[in-house]
């Protein structure tokens, strides 16, 4: 369980204050995907193994496995939301005595997907919080809490790391452009870098990359289809595909603006390569209005991305 360097200043922030004033609820404010349920985990981990050292300590609390620890998420359901249900498991979970007389901690992840009667229940509890106990609640930007649920809590607020932050979490053994392409689209956020290594953001790359140069400089649509067969049956795919050609189109016009080539070294003018630019610019935001066939928008964009060669 890695924390980047930015955080590890919120931390000591954290411990001081805490200190000196030790209150029992913080809400955790920031872009989704920053590391904020890391960060909490973190704090955990150094609060439960004050009075009982525990060389395992991260591995409970990962796996959700130490008695003083209690990890909310939403419920496996269509509406991902958590329940008030929930929500009375957590005031169940604190009736319960410590077995070592040390904190509880309870995170909350997250006030954005609170319902209403959730949120009720909760204020309740946080209106007489049992004695060594903490709580975190993660809130992405975005979410408006209720106010009287927010007066009761301090606030720690988190920004979007530099990419600087993110070289610990990349793998070993990566070229620079392998290393700026991960960092460019994951903006900063951890979970995301770690969603792009999942879904091997580099080998579909690879394979556009290819696409792309076959279709220019052979005028040969094989792996263009190919590679729709494959993008287009897959939502999330899809979507870091899309995602991919917009970030190497923006660093292409970049890149011929400023005569300064990396990653783009077809030859075409700045004009055409920013017509073409607008023209999938447009396709794409049309795709997130509209249910289009995901395979058959793949080629499309593929037939704009032929004029590269004109």
């Amino acid at each position: 369980m890695n924390l980047i360097t930015a955080h590890k200043d919120l931390k000591q922030t954290f411990f001081q204050d805490f200190k000196e004033r030790p209150h029992h609820a913080w809400i955790l404010k920031g872009p989704q995907g920053v590391g904020k349920v890391d960060f909490a985990k973190h704090i955990a981990a150094q609060l439960l193994t004050e009075i009982t050292p525990d060389d395992h300590i991260y591995t409970k609390i990962e796996n959700q496995n130490h008695p003083n620890f209690l990890y909310i998420s939403p419920e496996a359901s269509p509406t991902q939301a958590i329940s008030i249900e929930q929500i009375r498991g957590v005031f169940q979970f604190l009736q319960q005595t410590a077995p070592d007389g040390g904190w509880r901690i309870v995170i909350l992840d997250s006030l954005n997907t609170l319902t209403p009667n959730g949120a009720n229940g909760l204020l309740k509890i946080l209106e007489s919080p049992p004695p060594h106990t903490v709580f975190f609640l993660i809130q992405h930007n975005g979410a408006s809490p209720l106010p009287t649920l927010v007066s009761r809590c301090a606030k720690l607020s988190f920004a979007a790391p530099s990419s600087t932050d993110l070289l610990p979490f990349l793998p070993e053994g990566l070229s620079l452009q392998e290393q700026t392409i991960l960092l460019a689209l994951a903006h900063g956020c951890p979970a995301h870098l770690q969603d792009l290594l999942d879904q091997e953001a580099l080998s579909l790359y690879g394979s556009f990359q290819q696409a792309v140069r076959s279709l220019v400089e052979q005028d040969h649509y094989a792996p263009a289809h190919t590679l729709a067969q494959t993008v287009g049956r897959d939502a999330s795919k899809l979507t870091l595909f899309l995602s991919l050609v917009e970030w190497w189109l923006q660093n292409a016009v970049k890149e011929v603006a400023l005569q300064q080539r990396c990653f783009f070294t077809i030859q075409c003018s700045l004009a055409s390569l920013l017509d073409i630019h607008q023209t999938i610019s447009k396709i794409i935001k049309w795709k997130k209005n509209l249910d289009i066939d995901g395979r058959q928008l793949v080629l499309t964009l593929f037939f704009e991305l032929k004029n590269l060669r004109a």
